[in-house]
């Protein structure tokens, strides 16, 4: 699973690469030093190739300030 984002203000995206912890059933990952505004968006790809996007209503979402996120679950 990967993570795109960008601060508001810039025009290029960077990645944050998620682990998946199979016992638990979830992917976890974190972006160092973030803050301010900012949108993402996920990408999860299968073992045959099969990519998801979650995106908020076809946009990327938004976040204010400083900030923990839960991202939308995705299961197998």
């Amino acid at each position: 699973m990967v993570v795109l984002y960008r601060r508001l203000n810039q025009r290029t995206w960077s990645k944050v690469e998620l682990v998946y912890h199979g016992s638990l059933g979830s992917a976890t990952g974190s972006g160092d030093g973030l803050s301010g505004p900012l949108e993402y968006f996920v990408q999860a790809v299968d073992a045959v190739g099969n990519v998801v996007l979650v995106l908020d209503h076809g946009q990327p979402f938004r976040l204010d300030g400083t900030y923990v996120t839960y991202l939308p679950l995705l299961r197998r």
